[in-house]
């Protein structure tokens, strides 16, 4: 923390936007050199203390989103999503009470439109749909906007910082628009170790925690402190593979990383969320299986609240149904082990042992089983405990094809959906857009 103050009073912030370095000119504790923002640490420390965030319930687990391609379950191919693959995989995700961001991004909709359809289709199809993308543009922020509006569902804004240090001004241009609204605005960044930052993990951190320190103060300092402000969830660094020049998603590295965060979250009383269901794996495969089980349950035991990007394939290049089915398998086993176990009187069983033995009877059909089987024991959907004639028995299938199962269950059942008057004022205000933005 006390590096990252000093980040920021000897190196600062690059921001280039005129409007914001005007505003910024007039407070004490900020020094401007050209695009270069200074900030003294006083400034910094009083401006981001105790930023307040909504604490979601623990467990939560959140949807992957945005992926540019698709693995059809139907055929096993990588292809590009269309707005059905959307409208399906946004429905998927809410089955498995998730928060759902958009999944997919609909490539066959005009390139304008995307990102509001992807909004459009989260908010009327998932009862806690939390986004459909990272809103690029003043005119699809505009449009989004009113939709959440009409549905009373949360709208935000981000200021991305590009690392090492910079602010990003399309960002600033689209808050500078809504701050009469007073809508929320948080701040993020994806440093890489090695790439956009240090090689070192703390080194990386410190940076990040500067990034984000600075940005939330030019955010409080712009709004005059009128609106809302924060972390997209906590500080974030990510490793980064020199060999093949990628983020290492899902590496020991990452395990590592997220650990430090969880510890920094904990410092700064910010949300606990782990991104650990994210990998390199290009389908849902070993690879994939090690990667999400192992950082899930590394990232539980320390203390995570929320387990984001499921679904989620090589880094974020692929979404699969598949894959979204296994890994909250993978959360609720994680859940399980989380729960533990309770050490009573009761639960030694020492009369029920002395019972059972004295009157040679079985531990299957007593009643200490028959009343706690269920409450102690996990039930899988997806991972039975069959041996193998039970398997055989019941046509062995493969995890993936009871996967496919469950997925044609879960849509077929799904059912929530907004009200006929609401959906009448959404598909208005997306017609609006249509005209002008494909005009």
């Amino acid at each position: 923390y006390q590096a990252a103050l000093e980040i920021l009073d000897e190196v600062g912030l690059e921001i280039p936007h005129q409007k914001t370095l005007s505003v910024l000119s007039d407070y004490q504790g900020v020094r401007v050199s050209g695009e270069r923002v200074f900030l003294a640490p006083e400034l910094v420390i009083n401006s981001t203390k105790g930023i307040s965030y909504q604490k979601g319930e623990d467990f939560r687990i959140l949807s992957g989103a945005y992926s540019m391609n698709i693995l059809d379950m139907e055929n096993d191919t990588i292809r590009t999503p269309t707005l059905r693959d959307l409208i399906d995989t946004v429905k998927l995700a809410d089955s498995f009470d998730m928060e759902v961001i958009a999944p997919v991004t609909p490539l066959d909709m005009p390139e304008p439109l995307r990102q509001i359809v992807m909004y459009k289709i989260v908010m009327e199809n998932s009862q806690r749909g939390i986004g459909g993308g990272v809103v690029t543009s003043l005119k699809e922020a505009k449009y989004i906007y009113e939709m959440s509006k009409v549905l009373n569902k949360p709208f935000s804004l981000g200021l991305w910082v590009i690392s090492p240090l910079k602010l990003d001004p399309n960002c600033l241009e689209i808050i500078f628009h809504f701050l009469d609204k007073k809508v929320d605005t948080w701040v993020a960044n994806m440093p890489m170790t090695g790439s956009t930052s240090p090689i070192f993990f703390i080194g990386s951190y410190v940076q990040s925690i500067a990034e984000t320190l600075g940005a939330a103060t030019v955010l409080k300092l712009i709004s005059e402190g009128k609106v809302n402000y924060g972390f997209k969830d906590s500080f974030r660094a990510y490793p980064f593979d020199m060999k093949y020049a990628a983020i290492s998603y899902g590496s020991a590295e990452f395990v590592l990383m997220s650990l430090i965060q969880l510890q920094i979250a904990d410092y700064f009383n910010l949300p606990k969320v782990a991104k650990s269901l994210i990998t390199t794996a290009k389908l849902p495969d070993a690879h994939a299986a090690v990667e999400k089980a192992s950082h899930t349950m590394a990232c539980a035991l320390a203390g995570a609240e929320a387990f984001s990007n499921a679904g989620m394939l090589s880094v974020d290049e692929v979404f699969s149904p598949l894959q979204l089915v296994i890994d909250n398998e993978i959360l609720n086993y994680t859940k399980r082990v989380l729960r533990g176990y309770e050490f009573n009187k009761d639960t030694l069983a020492v009369e029920v042992i002395k019972e059972v033995v004295k009157n040679n009877d079985n531990f299957f059909s007593h009643q200490t089983t028959l009343s706690n089987h269920r409450k102690l024991f996990f039930m899988p959907e997806l991972f039975e405990h069959m041996m193998l004639h039970q398997w055989k028995g019941k046509g062995m299938k493969r995890v993936w094809e009871r996967a496919k199962e469950i997925i044609r269950e879960r849509l077929s059942t799904h059912s929530f959906a907004i009200s006929t008057d609401l959906k009448k004022e959404i598909d208005s205000i997306y017609n609006r857009a249509e005209k002008e933005l494909l005009k």
